[in-house]
């Protein structure tokens, strides 16, 4: 907030005659966006001054909040780790970790250099890979489920994007690999 916008709200709450229904409103969006509770038998003056000494605070723990952040990502890369093949997205994982869906892909993004869609997607099909190479005859759509995917056709299209042959080429490669490597 500028000067003016300072001086604007301060002037509103200072000499404007509030009734109890923009205290309350005011109070609750303060409460929620700030996590400040507005003490309605203070002044108006009063008000301004904890607003102030509040907001001050916010500036000096965003400081820490920076490194928290980092512990932050951490934890969601351990969850989307160990949760991959669940039906995750960013709404759920946002609400799980207790901040807007936007302001968690924002952050991730900003944190991890790239998106969560995509870094779930890369978790996915590097698991998909080696659940493949490990197991020869698994079916692809059994492949698909166990890394979270509901239908092949996705998920087929997605092992192409990324790996540049189909999820049943690749135990192919890999037989054919073992077979020459053993001499059989």
């Amino acid at each position: 907030m500028g000067k003016k916008e300072h001086a604007l709200f301060k002037k509103a709450f200072t000499e404007s005659k509030l009734d109890q229904d923009i205290i309350r409103a005011v109070s609750s969006y303060l409460k929620g966006a700030i996590n400040f509770t507005l003490n309605t038998g203070s002044s108006p003056k009063e008000w301004m001054e904890a607003l102030l000494s509040h907001g001050e605070k916010l500036l000096t723990e965003s400081t820490s909040e920076d490194r928290l952040q980092g512990d932050w990502i951490q934890q969601v890369i351990r969850y989307v780790n160990e949760n991959y093949m669940n039906d995750i997205g960013i709404g759920q994982i946002a609400s799980e970790f207790r901040v807007t869906p936007n302001y968690f892909s924002s952050l991730f993004h900003k944190k991890h250099g790239i998106t969560f869609v995509k870094f779930l997607t890369e978790t996915r099909m590097l698991n998909a890979k080696e659940l493949l190479l490990k197991n020869p005859t698994i079916k692809v759509q059994q492949v698909a489920e166990n890394v979270g995917y509901f239908g092949s056709r996705h998920f087929t299209k997605l092992f192409v994007e990324y790996f540049d042959c189909y999820p049943s080429k690749l135990n192919k490669k890999n037989d054919w690999i073992h077979i020459s490597t053993t001499g059989q």
